[in-house]
C-alpha cells in the first residue's frame, strides 16, 4: 500500500492539509479509495483523542480543565507533563512518557503541556523547572516530580498513584 514510511507520512500530511477525502471519486482505484477511507478514520480518531492518542497535547487552559473535570467525574488519575521544545531533558522524557501512557492506557489521562504555549497553566501551578510532572486525582494535585524520570521509575510512580486514586 505504501512504498515507505516516508510515503505514508507525506500522504498523511497531504490528507491533513488538503482534506482529500473524495472516496467516492470514480477516478480513484479501489486501493486509493481504501487508503483515503483509512486516513479519514485515523485523522478522526486522532482529533478526538481516540485510540491513537495515548498522550494528549494540551492546546489551552480550557482543554486542560476539561480533563481535570473528567478526572473528578470518573475518578481517574491525570498525569500532566509540563515541558518545552528547547529543553533537552524534556525531549528525552517524551518517548518515555508515551510508553508509560500506553502501559496504563484507560487507567489515567496523560497530558503534555508546552509551557511556552500555555503559559497560564505554567503560572497556575508555579512551574519553574522542566520537565515537571504533576499528578491529579479527582481534579486535585496530589504529587509532583521535577526532572527526567527513567521508564521503570515513572511506571512505578504512576502505578502507585493509580492505586492511591482508586
Amino acid at each position: 500500500m505504501f512504498n515507505s514510511m516516508e510515503t505514508f507520512k507525506y500522504t498523511l500530511c497531504s490528507v491533513c492539509e488538503r482534506q482529500v477525502f473524495a472516496v467516492s471519486n470514480s477516478n480513484l482505484s479501489e486501493e486509493e479509495k481504501l487508503r483515503h477511507m483509512l486516513m479519514k478514520k485515523l485523522l478522526r480518531s486522532m482529533s478526538r483523542g481516540g485510540v491513537m492518542a495515548d498522550v494528549i497535547e494540551i492546546k489551552n487552559e480550557n482543554e486542560f480543565d476539561e480533563y481535570l473535570n473528567k478526572s473528578r467525574n470518573k475518578g481517574k488519575l491525570v498525569i500532566a507533563d509540563f515541558w518545552a521544545p528547547w529543553c533537552p531533558p524534556c525531549i528525552v522524557m517524551a518517548p518515555v512518557f508515551k510508553e508509560v501512557a500506553k502501559e496504563f492506557k484507560g487507567k489515567a489521562f496523560f497530558l503534555r503541556v508546552n509551557v511556552d504555549r500555555v503559559t497560564t497553566l505554567a503560572e497556575r501551578y508555579g512551574i519553574t523547572s522542566i520537565p515537571t510532572l504533576i499528578a491529579f486525582c479527582k481534579g486535585n494535585p496530589i504529587d509532583i516530580r521535577i526532572g527526567f524520570m527513567p521508564k521503570p521509575a515513572l511506571s512505578a510512580w504512576v502505578k502507585r498513584l493509580i492505586e492511591q486514586c482508586s
